[in-house]
């Protein structure tokens, strides 16, 4: 409730209010009541925006939110986002693992700045790590990023069923700087997303 208050007064007080859109037509699925109320404590409203009728991201769009996405983005949705994205742009991305695989323009994006979504489930080996089974994790978050005081705010641990791991470039490209927000321990692995086999280690 307070935090909500806080943003409220924000909303009201400042001169400039921050606007996000939700990318839809990838058979997307609705975002989490628990995200959408983040979202709007960060004062931050989303409209739906469908690449392939609107011509192009709108110049107000501060963030963009692509969330469980079940199909590739198209060589032009690609691209847009891409130059949205070098332009100063944000992206809120979430995936599930099947696609780790099956999005390569998708992946293009995002490998520009050094990313690389990994095939398969991450299995955590420390019990300290997981919540009621390997595969929902409770992370190490890090302190080093102003969005996690959101996700850490009030006591709260995040729990996160399913994950795929995500890897960062030995050397990334100039000007890009990648902070975890995220980690396992040492003994989580990557196994496959039927979870038969175990692929390779997932270091953290």
């Amino acid at each position: 409730a307070e935090a909500q208050i806080t943003a409220a007064l924000d909303y009201v007080t400042q001169e400039y209010i921050p606007h996000g859109y939700l990318l839809t037509g990838f058979g997307d699925k609705t975002p989490s009541e628990s995200l959408s109320e983040l979202l709007g404590t960060m004062g931050l409203d989303l409209d739906p925006l469908d690449l392939s009728t609107s011509g192009g991201i709108p110049v107000d769009a501060n963030c963009l939110v692509l969330y469980s996405p079940t199909r590739d983005l198209t060589p032009h949705e690609a691209s847009l986002i891409t130059a949205y994205l070098n332009g100063g742009g944000s992206l809120m991305l979430n995936t599930s693992p099947e696609l780790a695989e099956s999005c390569p323009n998708l992946n293009s994006v995002v490998a520009l700045f050094g990313l690389t979504a990994q095939k398969g489930l991450v299995q955590e080996g420390d019990t300290s790590f997981i919540s009621g089974n390997q595969y929902t994790l409770v992370p190490t978050v890090s302190t080093q990023h102003a969005a996690t005081a959101y996700v850490t705010s009030g006591g709260f641990k995040p729990q996160l069923p399913n994950c795929h791991a995500i890897s960062v470039a030995s050397t990334l490209p100039a000007g890009v700087t990648v902070t975890p927000l995220f980690t396992t321990s040492d003994k989580a692995v990557l196994v496959t997303t039927d979870k038969t086999a175990t692929l390779t280690e997932a270091g953290k």
